[in-house]
């Protein structure tokens, strides 16, 4: 298995090199066999960042924008979930 960063968004949807915000996704594809199945999302709290770590089968490897963009918004919506409990 290897490890590929997708793409890296402030929480306002700017790309990562334009971003001020205090909180930026990090959505990494854990490239995998299609036997490892469904794809788990899990986020982790590093101060006043939250990294959303997104391991998908190997549909991701083929670049679909349809499924990278899924993704990405898997992982805004857990994102506003983590921020609406924070307060």
């Amino acid at each position: 298995m290897r490890i590929e960063m997708a793409t890296l968004l402030a929480a306002d949807g700017r790309d990562w090199r334009q971003a001020d915000a205090d909180v930026v996704l990090t959505i990494l594809s854990l490239v995998a066999t299609p036997a490892d199945g469904i794809e788990h999302i899990r986020s982790r709290h590093a101060g006043n960042r939250i990294e959303v770590v997104v391991f998908q089968a190997d549909e991701f490897a083929s670049g679909d924008p349809g499924i990278v963009q899924e993704l990405i918004s898997r992982a805004e919506n857990l994102l506003a979930a983590l921020e609406r409990r924070r307060g």
